[in-house]
């Protein structure tokens, strides 16, 4: 009696009806353009062939179904965007969220952006949240540029602290 499960996909697309639509689309284009990843790194060996996507929608069948076994725990407060499991089949799973984004504009265009972060355990609980700040301008920043920056930290801060009560 062999122990090895019953695999008969021969191509990428016999696994589809376990992808998600986004990775059915990701790998519809690899086929469709193999050289895709050749021509923006300039490496031969990034050339997309049929044992690839093969390879890598069985990793994302794998990856769906270990991410369906831990889907019920909910959002964490806050979280205006949650991401897909990291490692879902192991106990160190754990999903990227972000939580309000907040913006500073600079003028001329340019402008900060303070967003809160924070990383998700298979347990429900959060292991990290943070700001992240993004942006900005060489030219020096104005006063009230400045002081709109501290008070979008400090409303951001506020906003992870009240979390953090409940």
């Amino acid at each position: 009696m062999s122990m090895t499960p019953e695999n008969s996909a021969r191509r990428w697309r016999d696994l589809s009806s376990e992808l998600t639509p986004e990775q059915v689309e990701f790998l519809g284009e690899r086929e469709c353009d193999p050289d895709v990843l050749v021509r923006i790194t300039g490496n031969p060996d990034y050339r997309v062939d049929d044992n690839i996507l093969l390879s890598s929608a069985r990793r994302y069948a794998g990856d769906n179904l270990a991410a369906a076994m831990i889907d019920d725990v909910p959002d964490p407060a806050g979280a205006v965007k949650v991401y897909g499991w990291e490692d879902p089949d192991t106990p160190d799973a754990f999903r990227l969220f972000s939580g309000t984004t907040r913006r500073v504009e600079l003028g001329h265009g340019d402008g900060i952006e303070v967003t809160i972060r924070g990383a998700q355990s298979r347990d429900g609980s959060v292991e990290e949240r943070g700001i992240l700040v993004n942006g900005g301008s060489e030219d020096p920043m104005a006063t009230d540029a400045a002081r709109g920056l501290a008070a979008v930290l400090l409303e951001a801060v506020d906003e992870i602290d009240g979390w953090a009560t409940q």
